[in-house]
Order: C-alpha cells, then structure tokens, then sequence
C-alpha cells in the first residue's frame, strides 16, 4: 500500500496543490480559489499559505467540523454556496470578474488544473524507484481519474526514457455505487465506452465514484492495459476495519475500496500490486461520526480486567 496519509495534509491531493500552487505563485495570481468540500480545498489552503498566497474556499452543505477547523487553520476564506451548481458559478466569477487563480476543476468532465495534475507523476517515480519492473499493477481510487492518469503519465514518460522496460496496469477502484469505469469497460466499443454514465449513489466512500467514464480514466486504462473494479460498501468496510486491526493503518474509506480491490487484481497480476490510500481515516466524516460507548470503568482488580478485556477480545 502506498500511504498518502503521511503527506503534510494527510492525502495524495498534496501531491496536486504543491504543484498547482507553484504555478499560480508563477503566473502572478494573488489568490487561488479551490471549490471543494475535502482534501482538496485543505490542501489548496495549505501550500497557498506557504506560498503566501490568499486561498478561498468554495463549498456547499454542512462541512465535517474537522474540514472546517483545518481550513481556518490554515488561513482559507470559506464560502458558503447554494448545491454544486451554485458552487460552480461562484467559482468561474472568481476566475474570470476577480482574477483567481483555479487550482482545483471548473468543469468536472474534463478534471482538475493539468499542472496539479502532472503533481501524481511523482507517486509513479517512487514507485518505479522502489518497485522497478517487479511493479504489475497500480490499483486507484478513483472519481474524475485526475490521480489516475497522473500517475499513468509519470510512468509512460519513464518508459519513453528507458528508465523502466514496462507499464504498470492501472486499475480503478470503485464503490459499486458509482462505477462508471466499470460499466465502461463492459463494453467493446470505445467509442460506446466514451458515452457510458451510471446513477451515482451516495456512500461511505463519498470521495470516489463517478456518473460518467472520465476521458483522462479511459485513456490510462487503456495505454497500461488496465481493467477497472467496482467492490460493494460491507466488503469495502470490511476492509477498513481489518486494515487498522490487523496492521495499524488508519484509511479513508475510499482508500479501503482500493485494498479490497487489489486483493482481487492480485490473483490475475504476474507481479507486485499496489494499492493507493489516499487519505487517512479520522478525516472520513462517517467514521468520526460513528456512535462510540464510553470505556467501562473497571475496579483495580486482576480478575475483573482480565474478565473484560477477554471479553471485548471476543467482540
């Protein structure tokens, strides 16, 4: 598993504003706008900061109060819209009457600022620096496929340039409940494949999944020779619980869907596969939200606490 939960805001989108905002500083903007409701517009605030710049911040519904302290930490100017249209709207009058600079997407179909984007490439170096050749696979959460196709660009240039004799397969992991690449992929025409849209439905994994098969998506799986698959809510919950049980990691749900996919790609793939975690559990807002009982107070006593501990042991 490659854990972007060790990035400075705690997911792979560190990768996309560290680059996105070193081309707004570049390009003059005093301001970069970042409609968002995640890890996106955390990120954007972030590295706007650090490269004293102003972050604003359009959104839309009740965020996670986690999502908001962090965005007021570092310095974001929150705006409330009225759904996603109205966020949309809000978003281009800043770039086109007020002159900011996007470092996220205005138009969801064609994904996310391109120089962000190219930041994933980074993700693909490292894992060519560790992994080499014996990498077969790379499975993605994925949505619009921005972290998809960057990591599938950063490994078709280092095969242009000899550094690795093949392309690892890109695979997208998705919630079932929005699994546009899937449906996609069923079918043999690319040009049938390209018009493919599916009913997304609201999950755990609020992150990821899609109406409709991002050109950018289509066009990693198909120069990697990738595949694409779709993993159901209990089985994916399943695996976030195992994961921080069994080896002491933390995941977002949609990180989750990835692991439990890779299990699947690594019964066809002829070497290591990797899974991308995107982002780190005590930022998936049903997690935080889950109703917890308080610790039983226990007397001080050998018997009594051994009872207990066997006890929740078992649950």
């Amino acid at each position: 598993m490659k854990n972007e939960g060790a990035n400075p805001t705690w997911s792979h989108k560190d990768r996309a504003m560290s680059a996105a905002t070193t081309k707004a500083a570049e390009s003059g903007a005093a301001t970069v706008v970042a409609p968002s409701s995640g890890n996106a517009g955390l990120a954007a605030a972030a590295y706007a900061a650090r490269a004293g710049l102003r972050a604003v911040v359009p959104t839309y519904g009740p965020l996670p109060p986690a999502f908001q302290a962090l965005l007021e930490h570092f310095g974001a100017i929150l705006v409330a819209a009225d759904g996603f249209e109205g966020r949309s709207a809000m978003t281009r009058i800043g770039i086109d009457e007020l002159g900011w600079y996007p470092v996220t997407f205005t138009d969801p179909r064609v994904g996310g600022n391109p120089y962000g984007n190219a930041g994933y490439k980074s993700l693909a170096y490292e894992l060519a620096r560790d992994l080499g050749d014996d990498l077969a696979a790379v499975v993605v959460p994925t949505s619009r496929a921005d972290l998809m196709s960057g990591i599938a660009r950063g490994f078709e240039e280092l095969a242009a340039a000899g550094l690795i004799a093949r392309r690892p397969a890109m695979v997208a992991a998705e919630a079932s409940t929005g699994a546009a690449f899937s449906a996609a992929l069923a079918l043999d025409d690319p040009a049938e494949q390209d018009l493919v849209t599916v009913e997304r439905q609201e999950s755990a994994a609020f992150s990821i999944g899609s109406d409709s098969a991002h050109w950018q998506g289509l066009w990693a799986l198909r120069t990697s020779g990738g595949w694409a698959v779709a993993v159901d809510e209990p089985v994916y919950l399943a695996e976030q619980v195992r994961l921080g049980r069994e080896t002491g990691l933390a995941v977002e749900a949609a990180a989750a869907v990835a692991v439990a996919a890779a299990r699947e790609v690594a019964q066809r793939a002829g070497g290591v596969v990797v899974a991308v975690s995107t982002s780190i559990a005590v930022k998936d807002p049903a997690v935080m939200a889950a109703a917890r009982p308080a610790p039983v107070q226990l007397p001080a006593d050998a018997g009594a606490l051994a009872a207990h501990v066997e006890q929740v042991a078992a649950r």
